[in-house]
């Protein structure tokens, strides 16, 4: 299922992060490695839970 523009403001709305919301800042461009890298481990974690 697609993210949807109204997920989206509904997640920034949120008074602060939590264990299933969290933001990152940009600074520089990351390639697929390590991005893969940095959110496989968390997603698959979250996926066990459900």
């Amino acid at each position: 299922m697609p993210t949807t523009p109204e997920q989206i403001d509904l997640w920034r709305s949120a008074p602060t992060e939590n264990q299933s919301l969290e933001f990152k800042e940009a600074k520089i461009q990351f390639d697929n490695k390590a991005l893969f890298k940095y959110w496989a481990p968390r997603c698959f974690k979250w996926v066990k839970r459900i």
